[in-house]
């Protein structure tokens, strides 16, 4: 019987080591820190629950706290406003997120808490979807006419990275070309860092996956900024996640010297 019971033991002990390391296999690999030339730019923190709470900006030249963005979330786990802080982390406003279903926000709305429109709602933005779900079109309103006055419009390539960003101006309802960003293509963005973007769009992630990206602003049809970034010498780990890059800005109109930056990566598991 006694002998039985150490049987019993040690079979319970090892089904239970087997059960703990289950989930290390569940974990989450998210960006962590994003640094330029060794300075920290990015830095996102996550909370016990496995959320996106906090992301901090710093100036890449000088690596002083720039501002930062502070996430809420719902009892289901969507965002539901984001918290704006200043480079004195004062509270400068807030998003408020309203949704649509689960996984589409219907719109979003801003409300400033500095200067004459503190504690006010200053403007809404509407948000359309294409047929795969991914978000095409975020338009400015009117708060009192309700009409469109910006638009941000975005297509995709098949894998989810961005092909196109098109800014609009609505003049009596017909829209002006304001700028547009063009995308190539690229290795897909991991899932997980897709889902810990903060942000509705963020745009930081596409450019860990396109190659380049060719900026055209424009002043009345004619062109009077244009820039290119390049994108290269890429370095991944094992499991495809991005450790390094290149990026080199390239100023077309006007033209300007190149600026070249070493970009790193840092990664944690949640």
């Amino acid at each position: 019987m006694k002998k039985s019971l150490v049987i019993l033991f040690v079979a319970g002990f090892f089904i239970t080591c087997k059960k703990d390391k289950s989930p290390s296999a569940s974990k989450e690999t998210v960006l962590s820190k994003v640094s330029f030339n060794g300075t920290l730019v990015s830095e996102f923190i996550f909370s016990p629950q496995k959320q996106l709470t906090r992301l901090n900006e710093y100036n890449e030249k000088t690596g002083k706290f720039s501002y930062a963005t502070v996430f809420e979330y719902d009892a289901v786990g969507r965002m539901v406003m984001e918290n704006q802080y200043s480079s004195t982390n004062k509270l400068m406003g807030q998003v408020l997120y309203n949704w649509l279903s689960a996984d589409k926000l219907s719109f979003h709305q801003y409300k400033s808490l500095s200067g004459a429109d503190s504690g006010k709602i200053t403007n809404r933005v509407n948000y359309s979807y294409d047929g795969s779900g991914r978000i095409s079109q975020r338009a400015w309103i009117n708060l009192v006419s309700n009409v469109m006055e910006n638009s941000g419009d975005y297509s995709y390539y098949n894998n989810n990275n961005l092909r196109l960003e098109a800014a609009y101006y609505y003049d009596n309802g017909v829209p002006k070309l304001q700028w547009e960003t063009d995308y190539t293509d690229g290795n897909p963005i991991p899932p997980s860092l897709l889902k810990h973007k903060g942000w509705p769009i963020n745009f930081l992630f596409f450019d860990m996956a396109t190659g380049e990206s060719h900026f055209t602003y424009y002043n009345n049809g004619a062109i009077s900024l244009e820039s290119k970034v390049i994108f290269s010498d890429r370095k991944y780990d094992n499991a495809g996640f991005l450790q390094s890059q290149t990026i080199t800005r390239k100023s077309i109109k006007p033209l300007k010297p190149d600026e070249v930056i070493q970009a790193r990566y840092e990664y944690i598991q949640l």
